[in-house]
């Protein structure tokens, strides 16, 4: 049995073919996105942090400033305070030095007490009872200096034997002698016997040696320190 062929369909236009086959494909929606966007309370939020940061760094420094102008006072003070206690050391240290200078020379007298005195005893007995002592002057080095006045060159003659004769004097030398006249001279009068001899004798003394020199430097030392000491 044949079986009939079902008819043909008749031929279609390919713009309509073509059309139908767009129109019945599927539509497909593309959905383009933007790029990463800040919200808009970030640079908000940035602000307040950076804000708040330099505020902290500033009360930070602020505080930091002012401790170290506290220490800063408190070490000047303390400063001032220590070049007052220097200053007060030094002032104890020249009080200390000028009372050992005068003490030192307070020593050193009392230990040549004894010799000057037995000098000053020896030379009072040794002075003829016509002879008259006008000055009598040591120096540092041990000269000695006599200036006095007789009415005879006996007199100063024997004046100089007996100062020879002192243990503590060496050198004793006339260095010079001069007469003078005293008042009017009347008729038939001795004028020898009225003239006043005046003489300077010089010797050296074994009382300022080596201990008189320590004597003396001491007792400049005290004279410098009472015009340094400072005044309370």
């Amino acid at each position: 049995m044949n079986s009939a062929a079902p008819p043909k369909r008749a031929a279609r236009p390919d713009g309509v073919s073509r059309m139908l086959r767009t129109n019945l494909q599927p539509k497909v929606k593309a959905e383009v996105k933007g790029g990463f966007q800040l919200p808009v309370w970030a640079p908000i939020l940035l602000g307040i942090i950076v804000i708040a940061g330099m505020g902290g760094t500033w009360w930070y420094l602020n505080l930091t400033i002012n401790d170290l102008n506290s220490q800063k006072t408190s070490n000047q003070r303390k400063l001032r305070d220590f070049q007052e206690l220097i200053r007060e050391e030094q002032r104890v240290r020249e009080d200390r030095d000028y009372l050992n200078d005068k003490l030192s020379y307070i020593r050193s007298l009392y230990n040549n007490q004894a010799q000057w005195t037995y000098f000053f005893d020896t030379f009072k007995d040794n002075i003829p009872a016509d002879v008259w002592i006008e000055k009598l002057k040591v120096t540092e080095d041990g000269e000695l200096e006599l200036i006095g006045s007789t009415y005879t060159y006996s007199a100063v003659g024997h004046f100089i034997i007996r100062l020879e004769a002192m243990p503590q004097l060496s050198g004793v030398t006339l260095d010079q002698v001069q007469a003078q006249q005293q008042g009017n001279a009347e008729a038939g009068a001795d004028l020898e016997s009225r003239m006043r001899k005046d003489f300077k004798i010089t010797a050296t003394t074994s009382l300022l040696g080596a201990a008189s020199k320590k004597q003396a430097a001491a007792a400049q030392r005290v004279n410098q320190g009472a015009k340094a000491a400072p005044k309370k």
